[in-house]
């Protein structure tokens, strides 16, 4: 994916500042590499985070599991969720306490909460798609709560960030991070790709977050089928999401449209149909 040396890693990073990997997720990364791991342990691991499992619990217990019953304890959390789902929430969650409100620039709150949606509505592209056999959900989720996540650490080092924001939204057709390397040099896609993986994320996670604004990731025919999978879900969820709450299209949205419709065999009539089933099963949710 990337060719990126230790020098010029730190070249790139320097300046950011890039959470460690929280303790409890070394924890559980160790855990999952057992022949059978353990839930217990990885429950108790949790437990001893309050505020953690106060979020799982709200999370598995929130409409849009679709559970037709409460879930009362982190053990019963962890056992319905599995690792595959479990390791990003709780990732989600501790990258969200890793960066102060103090230090920022933007709402912190506002970003994450976009996160979450983003990740619903990919997951929900997933089922109106029926593309789970080539792009397991848990996938889709992670790529939906990670793939900005370089935005917060430049948020926090650059006090004009929110004004940068400004401009590529009024930019509408040009690449998002072109802008960003135009002003400072790198863009929160590489920052995202050194922030996951320094916490030991799936590779195909890290890769695909260092090039959700990489046209030839998508375009290239060569390209692992998920890989292509998961950036015209993202795409489209991006649209999707700036219809629901501004009522216009994503910025980026008329540059890979023609080619994302004609890979998933959509018309302009079924975008529409489909746009409009997925902000009902969302707000639904």
């Amino acid at each position: 994916m990337f060719e990126i040396t230790e020098e010029s890693a730190q070249e790139i990073t320097r300046g950011f500042s890039i959470p460690p990997q929280p303790e409890i997720l070394r924890k559980i990364q160790e855990e999952g590499k057992q022949e059978y791991p353990d839930i217990d342990r990885i429950s108790g691991f949790v437990s001893l985070d309050v505020g953690l499992s106060a979020f799982l619990l709200k999370t598995i217990n929130s409409p849009a599991t679709g559970l037709n019953r409460s879930v009362g304890d982190v053990k019963q959390a962890a056992m319905f969720l599995g690792l595959k789902s479990l390791y990003p929430l709780i990732s989600y969650y501790e990258l969200k306490s890793s960066f102060k409100q103090s230090e920022s620039c933007i709402s912190l709150e506002r970003f994450w909460d976009g996160s979450a949606e983003s990740a619903r509505m990919c997951s929900l592209l997933v089922k109106h798609l029926d593309l789970s056999s080539d792009c397991p959900m848990e996938y889709a989720y992670a790529v939906g709560l990670f793939h900005d996540c370089g935005i917060a650490a430049l948020a926090s080092k650059f006090p004009n960030y929110r004004e940068t924001l400004g401009i590529i939204n009024d930019k509408p057709g040009k690449n998002f991070t072109e802008t960003e390397d135009a002003i400072y040099n790198t863009n929160h896609a590489v920052i995202g790709y050194f922030i996951l993986s320094s916490w030991n994320m799936p590779k195909l996670i890290c890769d695909f977050v260092g090039r959700h604004h990489d046209p030839t990731l998508f375009l290239n025919s060569k390209t692992d089928i998920m890989q292509r999978n998961l950036f015209g879900i993202l795409k489209l969820s991006d649209n999707t999401l700036s219809h629901h709450h501004r009522g216009v299209d994503d910025t980026e949205w008329q540059i890979y449209k023609s080619d994302i419709l004609d890979y998933f065999g959509l018309s302009e009539e079924d975008h529409e149909e489909l746009q409009g089933n997925l902000i009902d099963d969302f707000l639904e949710n």
